[in-house]
């Protein structure tokens, strides 16, 4: 009845394989040189270029798109995929199993003045293990690709020193493991990263000493969507540390988990706002030849910051291939200490007496008040974990019951803290995307008297930072983890609510189950790719997640992604929430690969003003991870009100990537009489029952009117109107009209609407086509072509709704009928 759109990665690499794989060494024939020449002018293969370590002396220019091709607007041309690997040991013919990831092994030189490497490509590029230096031509390392072209440029363990820049450009572009110093004096960024089209992510770099700017980071079209920046070290570079833009000049570059030396230079973070700046430190960090390791245990800031809630990924080794994470958490920059968390408490005793100034001995009470005190006393932050060793007659003990005869909260966390009940005997990782199958062995009961099970807050220049993992948690009357100050958190593998089993008796619910709330941003509640980051979040009575913290309209938002929201363990069963997430004038947050079903009231609720570019794609809303029974949300799948506006929810404007699968008892989406403007509904699928799929201001049909004169939610688009559908074997013909406000190019999204499947049929997406633009009586014609249905498929309807440049999308039009006979189309021109 409906996809599956739930996928375990964000970004998604291409398909490279070792087909024409060859070894060069620094005096082979061919050469390095002999084998860019074959990619540049290769077509539809892939070349591998496997290079020994030592130094290989090369200055090049090379346009992949062939001679007489170097035009900007060619849509033709060579577009061979490259991998350049380094590393590799001499002599043993570029066995794999000889190859050592670390950078400064294999060398390109450009020789000084005139020196480049610049390769324009039109293929997928790979590039690891390798220093290139001494590149000093203004094109410095350039590998540049646009829009449409490169579909993905993947560049890790690599170290840049002495370039005149360095440039990674592509559709999709991801940077990890990477070093760039010694840049001379330039108007240049010393590194520069550019998305053209989608994900600009850059993780684990060191920019440092550099002569000009230290790192430029661009989303150049890629609307919402922000191009992010983890884990990093910008330090003691001349004209400022980091620039960031992107083209719809909304600033949404964000910076997480990094350090920087703010020396007063009003360049450091040039066109990123200070809200977008996630847990940077304003001190100088102690390195030692830019490595984060320390001159006692616990001296530097960059060790153990870093998030591995990375868009992408974590990286699993550093610039030198040694193991990424040493400790709980990976250090900041493109090299790895091996120094571990600054101190580990463990907890042995179940037992809770409520006194914060003297709690039982080695309960976690304890652990939580001592590591705080310590914390105090800290000039530079240190990060914290607290472990589990409880006695239990089967390996999991009963759950921990905080104190109702002294019912107080444990201390509020303004510290950096890892509360890691993974570590407890028994535990078992979640293991599956299609529910929930962890074994959690420590959880908290709070007797619905108390607020809070975690409470993270800012006390004066301290923030907290939780990392909470493998913990169960009901009973409380606020919200189970409420983040109220600091940025960076990590909430990873847990049960909240509906754990009212055995000695938690019937404190099965919290009020909010994750509660994201006063200037806290920039956080993870679950995390891209692996399972055990999934959190189960059920019964809780007001929301499952909500997030209501305010910084400024520029503020990094935060992550939720890949949880199982108002399901049981087996991914159908309704274990209802009050409502799946709410978002409450919040702005930037990404809502991704989540199921959100059987909430009492909407699934997915985004309120007021300030709550803009906010984006939610691949979930599943109000259908079940297994089995074919609905699940619906009590109302609304998704409602946008009280003003908020410029939210996507689905593909991107430019894109078809991204829809969710919605179903509700009420409206798919609804964006109700006090909804803002520019929402974009775009490429989702759409159960349809009595109520519109998408619904514009008071529920029901809102009348086209003549030049879309009214005004209201998303300015009450009009509809399209569709005049014939005709299935071909090759193509779907849809031929319509639009009258909107004139001189504007529109697009437009259509649906396969079955009909007749029942009271949650679905109107399945079938792409995406231009209108054209509108006259000056707001009028256009269009002629749509679209991949073909399956012959297989009966004949059925065909739906549309159209979205202005603005983002204004429309409600559904009327169905039209398919015919199968286009021998009467309207005109009987080609089309």
């Amino acid at each position: 009845m409906w996809r599956y759109l739930v996928a375990p990665a964000l970004v998604v690499f291409a398909c490279i394989s070792d087909a024409n794989a060859v070894c060069v060494s620094p005096t082979s024939s061919p050469s390095l040189y002999d084998k860019l020449v074959q990619w540049r002018s290769g077509d539809n293969t892939t070349i591998t270029i496997d290079l020994e370590q030592g130094t290989y002396p090369i200055s090049i220019n090379f346009d992949q798109r062939g001679p007489g091709e170097n035009t900007c607007c060619d849509s033709y041309g060579h577009n061979a995929n490259l991998v350049m690997r380094g590393g590799y040991k001499p002599g043993t013919g570029c066995d794999p199993t000889q190859r050592s990831k670390d950078a400064g092994l294999t060398i390109l030189d450009g020789g000084g003045a005139g020196g480049q490497f610049y390769l324009w490509i039109n293929g997928a590029a790979t590039v690891t293990g390798l220093t290139f230096e001494n590149f000093q031509n203004v094109n410095g390392v350039t590998f540049f690709g646009l829009t449409g072209g490169s579909p993905t440029l993947q560049v890790d363990h690599v170290l840049g020193i002495a370039n005149e820049t360095m440039l990674f450009q592509a559709s999709t572009t991801t940077v990890q493991d990477v070093l760039v110093t010694a840049q001379p004096p330039s108007a240049q960024a010393a590194l520069n990263i550019v998305a053209t089209d989608q994900y600009a992510t850059a993780t684990h770099l060191t920019i440092v000493a550099n002569g000009g700017y230290g790192l430029s980071i661009a989303n150049q079209f890629g609307g919402n969507i922000p191009a992010s920046i983890f884990n990093s070290i910008f330090y003691n570079n001349t004209a400022g540390d980091i620039v960031g833009y992107d083209a719809s000049d909304n600033n949404n570059v964000r910076v997480y988990s990094s350090i920087a030396v703010i020396s007063g230079n009003s360049n450091d973070f040039t066109y990123i706002p200070p809200g977008q700046v996630v847990n940077v430190l304003a001190t100088d960090p102690v390195l030692q030849n830019y490595r984060p390791y320390a001159l006692s245990p616990g001296m530097s800031p960059a060790i153990n910051l870093g998030t591995t809630a990375v868009v992408g990924g974590e990286p699993s080794t550093d610039i030198e291939g040694n193991p990424r994470i040493a400790g709980g958490a990976p250090d900041a920059g493109a090299y790895e200490s091996s120094v571990t968390f600054y101190h580990t408490y463990e907890v042995t005793s179940a037992a809770d007496n409520g006194d914060n100034a003297s709690p039982s001995p080695n309960s976690l009470r304890a652990a939580i008040a001592s590591a705080k005190a310590d914390a105090a006393g800290q000039l530079v932050p240190k990060t914290y974990r607290i472990a589990f060793n409880l006695p239990a007659p089967s390996g999991c003990p009963p759950l921990l019951i905080m104190s109702t005869g002294n019912p107080h909260p444990f201390p509020d966390i303004d510290f950096d803290l890892t509360v890691d009940a993974t570590t407890q005997p028994g535990w078992a990782a979640n293991t599956t995307f299609h529910g929930f199958d962890a074994v959690l062995c420590v959880g908290l009961n709070g007797g619905d008297v108390i607020p809070t099970a975690f409470h993270t807050i800012v006390n004066g220049i301290h923030a907290g930072r939780l990392s909470l993992f493998g913990m169960k948690l009901g009973g409380f009357t606020d919200a189970a983890v409420k983040l109220e100050g600091g940025n960076g958190h990590l909430i990873h593998g847990n049960q909240i609510g509906n754990v009212g089993v055995g000695i938690l008796g019937s404190h099965a619910a919290n009020n909010d189950g994750v509660r994201i709330t006063g200037t806290t941003g920039a956080s993870f509640v679950g995390a891209f790719d692996d399972p055990s980051t999934r959190n189960m979040i059920t019964n809780n009575t007001s929301a499952g997640v909500r997030i209501d913290s305010f910084i400024d309209s520029k503020a990094a938002g935060s992550y939720i992604v890949n949880n199982l929201i108002g399901l049981g363990s087996d991914g159908a069963t309704p274990v209802a929430n009050g409502g799946g997430i709410a978002i409450n004038g919040t702005p930037r947050n990404v809502i991704e690969y989540n199921t959100i079903a059987a909430s009492t009231a909407a699934g997915l609720t985004i309120s007021g003003a300030n709550a803009q570019f906010n984006v939610v794609q691949y979930n599943m809303i109000g259908v079940p991870e297994t089995g074919s029974t609905v699940v619906a949300n009590g109302t609304q799948g998704v409602v946008v009100n009280l003003g908020a506006a410029n939210n996507t929810i689905g593909a991107q404007r430019n894109s078809t990537m991204g829809g969710n699968t919605i179903a509700a008892t009420g409206q798919d989406v609804y964006i109700s009489t006090t909804g803002g403007v520019g929402n974009l509904v775009k490429a989702n699928e759409l159960a349809f029952t009595s109520a519109l799929p998408i619904d514009l201001g008071a529920p029901g049909i809102t009348p086209n009117d003549a030049l879309d004169g009214d005004s209201g939610p998303n300015h009450l688009q009009n509809f399209p109107v569709i005049l014939h559908a005709y299935r071909t074997k090759t193509a779907e013909w849809i031929e319509g009209t639009l009258n909107s406000f004139a001189g504007d190019a529109f697009g437009l999204d259509f649906y396969f609407n079955s009909c007749c499947s029942g009271p949650y049929a679905y109107d399945l997406y079938l792409g995406h086509d231009s209108t054209g633009i509108t006259d000056a009586s707001g009028n256009v014609h269009f002629w749509a072509r679209l991949p073909p249905i399956d012959s297989a498929t009966p004949l059925a309807a065909i739906v549309a709704a159209v979205s202005s440049a603005s983002g204004d999308t429309s409600e559904m039009s009327a169905a039209a009928s398919e015919s199968g006979d286009m021998v009467f189309r309207d005109d009987f021109q080609l089309h």
